[in-house]
């Protein structure tokens, strides 16, 4: 089990001891006690206070803490493994503007596993097996990055059932002409 945001049970934490520091501090009235004396004291409110430093409300301190602490772990979130791996998708560039395919086959290499599905694009892209990676040869049309990521989400829609999260990693160059309106 992980969590999606771990620091907010240490904040929540934080929040406890704050909230058994107040209950320690809380003032209370003083016991009114009656002496013998007391008849020659013209009848007034009595206004004094006192620091309490009893533990007294045993029960309302511990809702509180557990109050604070479940909102912490529901803020945590806590993730539980599903079974489900992660799936990557692999953008190789084969423009004109990559200058060295090797480059690119070893890049796409280093990122690329088993079940991983690999896309290459220039002006056009579409999905290619893993093992036609030893064929990638740079074409001269200009690259489309829009056609690469628009591969890209198709090939991840196809993929959702059987995967948990889709990771895309993108081995290009990256040139100017890559870049059209639509790719941001």
């Amino acid at each position: 089990m992980t969590w999606l945001i771990p620091s907010a049970i240490a904040i929540a934490a934080g929040a406890s001891l704050v909230a058994i520091a107040l209950h320690f501090i809380a003032r209370s009235r003083p016991v009114a006690e009656v002496f013998p004396t007391a008849r020659f004291i013209p009848e007034r409110a009595i206004h004094a206070r006192t620091r309490s430093l009893a533990l007294t409300d045993v029960a309302l301190l511990l809702l509180r803490v557990l109050a604070v602490m479940l909102l912490g772990v529901a803020i945590a979130t806590p993730l539980f493994p599903s079974g489900k791996r992660i799936t990557r998708i692999v953008i190789a560039d084969r423009s004109r503007a990559v200058g060295a395919v090797a480059a690119t086959r070893d890049s796409v290499r280093a990122y690329l596993r088993d079940g991983d599905e690999l896309i290459v694009f220039d002006s056009s892209a579409h999905s290619v097996g893993a093992n036609s990676l030893d064929s990638l040869a740079v074409s001269m049309a200009p690259g489309s990055l829009s056609a690469a990521f628009s591969a890209a989400i198709r090939t991840a829609a196809r993929i959702a059932s059987r995967t948990d999260s889709i990771d895309i990693v993108v081995v290009s160059p990256f040139a100017e002409e890559e870049l059209d309106d639509a790719t941001g």
